[in-house]
């Protein structure tokens, strides 16, 4: 149980990650 969960975790640190980087590359331009 506590494996999933910390799978999960790390997935959704992963995907905040990304996100941010794929925000951050988007709006380079525009700073």
């Amino acid at each position: 149980m506590r494996f999933i969960g910390l799978n999960r975790l790390g997935e959704a640190v992963i995907t905040e990650i990304t996100d941010t980087d794929i925000l951050r590359r988007t709006l380079q331009p525009y700073l």
